[in-house]
């Protein structure tokens, strides 16, 4: 047993390798609470913190649950309650996967969520994901705390939590970006007509059946993303016998409010889907998932490289047919919803269709008058 100055006095752990407790009196009765420490020097460090706090409290922490909450309280029943108090938003559903997943294991006890101890979780998480997750985890990490400091059960306020250090960029995913898969327009046109009309969705047993071919179709056509595809509603964006999607700011990733012309393929698909524009709402509405389907379609066609096969690939199928066949890069952009020319270079790939379309032009330059 050690008194230090300050009044207070860490004992040994009650049983091997269990935790220090620090004796002090408050109110003219002696007090005994955990460190949460199994180090002395880690104990004295815990106790200077604690003791003030639970003096400053006038007496043990609050409950929660029905039952007494220690400063070695474990963060799991807590965390619960938190979660069963949040809204069912998808925000707090995300908060809900963060804290159970990351910040629970981490701090593991209510003590140790302090200020001092967050820059070792943010090094520690910066060494596993990259740090724009790091920082969406501080932010549920602050809406715990908020709450903890509502209930009395901390004197940490959110404020008080430093932020993640802007100079580390975190740790890449080790997976990396799938590649993406280079199709030639008849293997594309293979692959289009050997979706079914309609067919089920991912994962789905029951259910009605939701269109497939067509979508996919549109997806090719216009080169727009599928969550612009998925947000056209007549008559906002499409009004029957017009060769243009007239896109606003909310229909686009980028904001990017634009007049797309379309092909004639695509508006035949969105006069048959619309009922030759008298039907208005939503054109397609939630987007279907499938994946199985069109994996297994594309792997037909492809061999090998269709188990990669994806939905971008179609919308990089159509920039890059687009560019191979001619068109200019400017065009290609306006169409695909690239603010920079250097994004539509992207599409640019080598391939032996492309140098026997270079060779042609430059032996028609040639012999050229």
């Amino acid at each position: 047993m050690s008194r230090p100055n300050e009044g207070w006095s860490v004992g040994d752990p009650r049983t091997p390798g269990g935790v220090r407790t620090v004796r002090f009196s408050f109110n003219k009765r002696q007090c005994e609470i955990s460190t949460g420490e199994r180090g002395y020097t880690e104990a004295c460090a815990a106790a200077a913190r604690l003791v003030p706090e639970y003096i400053a409290r006038g007496g043990p922490a609050p409950k929660v649950g029905g039952k007494k909450l220690h400063p070695d309280a474990l963060l799991g029943p807590i965390a619960a309650d938190w979660v069963d108090s949040l809204a069912p938003t998808a925000l707090n559903e995300a908060f809900a996967l963060q804290i159970v997943a990351h910040i629970v294991p981490w701090f593991r006890t209510l003590d140790r969520l302090t200020p001092e101890l967050c820059p070792e979780y943010y090094t520690h998480r910066l060494g596993q994901v990259q740090r724009s997750t790091v920082t969406k985890e501080v932010t549920c990490l602050r809406a715990f705390v908020e709450w903890l400091h509502g209930k009395g059960l901390t004197s940490v306020k959110p404020d008080d939590l430093p932020a993640v250090p802007k100079r580390d960029p975190g740790t890449p995913h080790k997976v990396g970006k799938r590649e993406p898969q280079a199709v030639e327009p008849a293997e594309l046109r293979a692959i289009l007509h050997g979706l079914p009309a309609r067919c089920k969705e991912r994962r789905k047993e029951s259910g009605n059946e939701t269109l497939c071919r067509l979508l996919y179709a549109l997806y090719y056509e216009t080169g727009l993303r599928p969550k612009t595809i998925h947000s056209l509603a007549v008559p906002d964006n499409w009004r029957k016998g017009e060769d243009v999607l007239r896109l606003a700011a909310k229909n686009d990733k980028t904001k990017f409010a634009r007049a797309v012309p379309i092909s004639r393929a695509a508006r035949l698909i969105l006069h048959w889907l619309t009922e030759g524009g008298t039907r208005r709402g939503p054109i397609f509405g939630r987007r279907p998932d499938h994946r199985d389907t069109v994996k297994r379609v594309a792997k037909a066609v492809l061999g090998e490289r269709g188990a990669h096969f994806q939905f971008y690939d179609l919308r990089r199928a159509a920039g890059t047919h687009a560019i191979n066949a001619g068109a200019p890069l400017t065009g290609v952009a306006w169409l695909l919803g690239h603010k920079h020319v250097s994004t539509t270079s992207k599409y640019i790939k080598p391939g032996q269709r492309a140098a026997e379309q270079a060779l042609r032009a430059r032996r028609k330059s040639n012999h050229a008058p």
